[in-house]
């Protein structure tokens, strides 16, 4: 576990740039001492009560740098859990780094990114997959990733957990009462033991079932539309941002390389890649498109074949078919004002089914299930599935031990094992690793 620094960080909290009102946020055990050497005002800001605004005036010297508020909170009832100071100052560039650059000179160190979030979490005031989420909050791109986000910050997923690890030190615990106190306890009832762990496995696997769902709402995904040159896939782009982004003529072979747009579909951010039609051709720069195409489509969370109906399902595209798994496809007719066929109908031309085919993206995305992001807990994240995912199979491992008559130290591993890989989800067992990599995505002033 990494050790809490004693230095006092300062950084600026909100965005940079121009704007109104900027905050510059300082924590540590020297944030009000330090602070009071470049502010003017009736008092020490240590005098104040916590969870109050103050008027105040930052000063050079003698020079007076800008009118500020200033907001007070004592530790550890604040964000960090340290004493606090956000400063709250115009929001221009100069009085930003004029206050920033006086901080750091009467002896504030800059803030490393998330390092704020990272004291609230050796702080005790938020555990790791509440301090993610966080992150996962700034970052939303779609209101359903925000509910996301929100749910866990607010301890759904580290209830679960941390319900999950107290059956299983209760498991444990008797474990090596039997072991170490036989005479006391008796023998272990494996009967009990099987029970526990089987009321731990239903804990945990819907939060395997919500990984697929919970990962895409966070990071989004990418959706390709792929197909024959001219059936229509830059139209339909175009239908679907709702703007003319892709260069659409008659001509054949238009559509060179990858073209990306960003798009909220049924609540998913979405990166909407536009692609060369597939064919075979001798024109280098179409080809090297083409090689595009092939590349997005094999990394796609969903492919999206355009069919020109008007000529149907040609050996190229049932070639294609042939080569995506049906969950990840979806084909749809295009020009159906022109030829009416095929399951889901669209008309890049004048709008028909594009609410409909939204619909079916979003839908086929998430394989039929629930798109809203459920305000329960719900894994977001690639090693938080990892995680839970190692303790089931831990789990799965206790019951082998127990069927084939093993002696109690071979559960007590397998216990530890399992409660060790849920404990890299809220801390209690992460390592310096894990933890930097969470933190390493923070924005600097969070």
């Amino acid at each position: 576990m990494l050790n809490q620094s004693d230095e006092t960080i300062c950084a600026l909290a909100t965005a940079s740039g121009v704007g109104g009102i900027a905050v510059i946020r300082v924590s540590g055990t020297a944030a009000f001492a330090l602070s009071d050497r470049i502010l003017k005002q009736r008092r020490s800001l240590n005098k104040y009560q916590g969870h109050t605004i103050h008027r105040a005036v930052v000063i050079d010297g003698d020079q007076e740098v800008d009118d500020v508020l200033v907001s007070v909170f004592h530790a550890p009832n604040s964000f960090t859990g340290e004493d606090t100071v956000e400063i709250s100052c115009h929001g221009g560039r100069i009085p930003v780094s004029k206050t920033l650059e006086l901080l750091i000179r009467v002896g504030c160190r800059a803030a490393d990114p998330g390092e704020f979030t990272r004291r609230a979490y050796f702080n005790q005031k938020l555990d790791l997959a509440q301090a993610e989420a966080v992150c996962d909050l700034i970052n939303a791109q779609t209101d359903q990733a925000y509910r996301q986000a929100l749910a866990m910050r607010n301890g759904h997923l580290s209830r679960v957990v941390e319900e999950s690890r107290a059956i299983l030190l209760g498991v444990l615990a008797r474990i090596e009462a039997s072991i170490d106190f036989p005479e006391d306890v008796g023998e272990l009832d494996f009967t009990i033991c099987l029970t526990d762990i089987d009321a731990v496995r239903k804990l945990l696997n819907p939060l395997i079932e919500s990984a697929h769902r919970g990962i895409l709402i966070r990071e989004g995904a990418q959706v390709v539309l792929a197909g024959q040159p001219n059936a229509g896939k830059s139209s339909l782009m175009n239908a679907l941002l709702r703007t003319d982004r892709a260069i659409v003529t008659d001509v054949p072979g238009t559509t060179r390389d990858t073209l990306e747009e960003r798009i909220n579909i049924g609540g998913i951010a979405v990166r909407l890649w536009d692609t060369a039609g597939l064919r075979n051709t001798t024109d280098l720069v179409e080809s090297l498109g083409v090689g595009r195409s092939r590349s997005a489509i094999e990394f796609a969370d969903l492919v999206v074949l355009v069919v020109d109906s008007t000529f149907g399902i040609r050996p190229e595209d049932s070639e294609l078919i042939s080569q995506i798994d049906s969950r990840r496809l979806l084909v749809v007719w295009n020009k159906c004002d022109l030829a009416p066929h095929g399951d889901l109908r669209v008309s890049a031309k004048d709008g028909t089914g594009i609410d409909a085919l939204e619909q079916a993206i979003a839908h086929r995305l998430f394989s039929g299930g629930n798109v809203s992001a459920a305000d329960t807990a719900t894994i977001s994240h690639v090693h938080q599935r990892d995680a839970v995912q190692r303790a089931l199979d831990s789990l799965t491992n206790a019951d082998s031990t127990i069927t084939q008559g093993l002696p109690a130290d071979f559960l007590s591993i397998d216990i530890r094992s399992a409660l060790s890989a849920l404990g890299e989800l809220t801390g209690q067992t992460a390592t310096d690793d894990i933890i930097n990599e969470i933190f390493s995505k923070f924005c600097i002033g969070k």
